[in-house]
């Protein structure tokens, strides 16, 4: 568990960020991408905002290769400013091949696609800004590489506990925040998509658990910030809709203590 208490208040951080669990190694900004600033966001210490237009990856040095696990995440997302064309932010994500991942994102970076970059994001699309919307790559539906849900998984103008659990042998995704959830399994679209990339191909997979704000595509808005955020955690069941709801309190609970408002707290 991260709670983003680390380096002084308005300095661009690119130290170590503390891993609360005893024994684990630190955080730190995944190498060539820019460092986030860090803020004071309610009245209590903590938490980062992500200003550079390309975004900032932390890589948590969690390995990833697993196939049951629950992420989640404080964040508030902000509206795109300028470009008629947005793409996705990916605010929580994992990497088959962070090593390989181009330095800072400054290109055509696909985040969800052939990039080997699965993750959750926010549209920034005029009249969806700052809502949990996408899901990939590998999941398939209507022949697109991710599957593309109803926009509610997060309020607008809040900070938002977000939580995603994956059972790779049983085939099954959840999504869910305080005030909605999302399903995904293989049984409702007919085929073992999540269960081969969390299951079969799992001896394959390498690189570390990554949370931050990575823009989707080469169009960059015209300035920041992309996104804020109090705590990120990783966890190693893959947790039922009781198990997520009250994690996702004990996460809110940090925002509130700290005098933010969390959307369904």
């Amino acid at each position: 568990m991260f709670l983003l208490e680390d380096g002084e208040v308005n300095s661009w951080h690119d130290g170590d960020f503390a891993n609360l669990v005893p024994g684990s190694m630190p955080g730190r900004v995944l190498p060539g991408w820019a460092p986030p600033q860090m803020r004071n966001f309610g009245t209590q210490r903590g938490g980062m905002r992500i200003t550079n237009v390309n975004g900032t990856l932390i890589d948590s040095r969690i390995p990833a290769q697993r196939s049951q696990f629950t992420v989640a995440m404080l964040v508030y997302t902000h509206a795109k400013h300028g470009l008629p064309n947005p793409y996705n932010l990916i605010h929580l994500m994992t990497s088959d091949s962070a090593n390989a991942m181009p330095a800072d994102n400054t290109g055509n970076l696909n985040m969800l696609g052939a990039n080997a970059i699965w993750g959750i994001g926010a549209s920034m699309n005029t009249g969806k800004t700052g809502q949990f919307m996408r899901y990939g790559p590998a999941i398939s539906l209507g022949g697109a590489n991710f599957t593309e849900m109803a926009a509610t998984l997060g309020v607008q103008g809040q900070w938002n506990a977000f939580a995603m659990s994956v059972d790779g042998p049983a085939g099954a995704i959840r999504f869910q925040t305080l005030t909605d959830y999302r399903t995904i399994s293989d049984a409702e679209q007919g085929n073992t998509e999540i269960y081969d990339t969390w299951v079969t191909n799992l001896a394959l997979r390498n690189g570390t658990f990554l949370f931050g704000c990575a823009v989707n595509g080469p169009n960059r808005d015209s300035e920041g910030p992309l996104a804020d955020m109090m705590g990120a955690g990783f966890y190693g069941p893959a947790y039922s809709a009781s198990g997520i709801e009250a994690l996702l309190r004990g996460l809110a609970k940090i925002g509130v203590d700290r005098g933010v408002t969390v959307a369904g707290y």
